[in-house]
């Protein structure tokens, strides 16, 4: 990875960076590496003191080295908003993620996508009704995109790869944590079948303002959602 990529990673993963500052920071310097090295004055207006003291600092360091480390694990990479890959709808979503932790077929996010979603406390007829879209629409050649949680979540991944079809999980927490552990079995099958995507960094765990992120993600990715209980 050349520096430039280094620095992306590193302005990404800084702790109270998120992506609209991430965008204001390109904006206004030009690059990542420029706005590392940019002073207290510079910064001053976009980021608040304590995200200026942390701006590059060593946490933020482990947390690309360690990105780094676990991009070169079997069938995991990083996507960038500079990557010829990264989804154009998503790029054109409001606050884009500028980093993508992404697990399984990355080839995935090409093809045409459809959300499910809905209540984790769902009924068995609403998983079934879940699990029943998700596979006539897998057979139709949608790609299933959900949040891997319970109930509604779990079973539109479930359908899609019961009809032998692709889905896409997008989650709250580091993309090595899996919440809920109920799912971990869940989760592997879509890591080796499908795709599993995040912008959080690894280790993180399921803090809830993580959750309305990660849907922002489901529906830039996705042609249109339906919502199920």
């Amino acid at each position: 990875m050349s520096e430039a990529q280094h620095d992306w990673l590193r302005l990404a993963l800084s702790p109270g960076i998120g992506p609209q500052r991430f965008l204001q920071l390109i904006q206004r310097f030009g690059s990542a590496g420029a706005a590392l090295a940019a002073n207290s004055s510079q910064l001053a207006g976009i980021l608040d003191g304590e995200a200026i003291d942390t701006l590059g600092s060593e946490l933020a360091q482990q947390s690309a080295d360690a990105a780094l480390a676990w991009a070169q694990l079997p069938g995991c990479s990083l996507l960038t908003l500079n990557d010829d890959d990264y989804p154009c709808q998503l790029a054109e979503a409001g606050a884009a993620p500028p980093l993508l932790f992404a697990r399984g077929r990355r080839e995935l996010l090409a093809t045409p996508m459809l959300a499910i979603v809905g209540s984790r406390n769902a009924t068995p007829q609403g998983e079934e009704h879940a699990r029943t879209f998700a596979r006539r629409l897998a057979a139709q050649g949608y790609t299933i995109v959900s949040g891997l949680a319970g109930g509604i979540d779990a079973a539109a991944h479930e359908g899609a790869l019961q009809a032998g079809g692709h889905t896409i999980a997008v989650i709250g927490t580091g993309i090595d944590r899996v919440y809920p552990a109920s799912n971990r079995q869940l989760a592997h099958q879509i890591a080796e079948q499908g795709l599993i995507l995040s912008e959080f960094a690894l280790g993180m765990g399921p803090l809830a303002q993580h959750f309305p992120r990660r849907i922002r993600i489901i529906a830039g990715l996705s042609r249109g959602c339906l919502v199920v209980e």
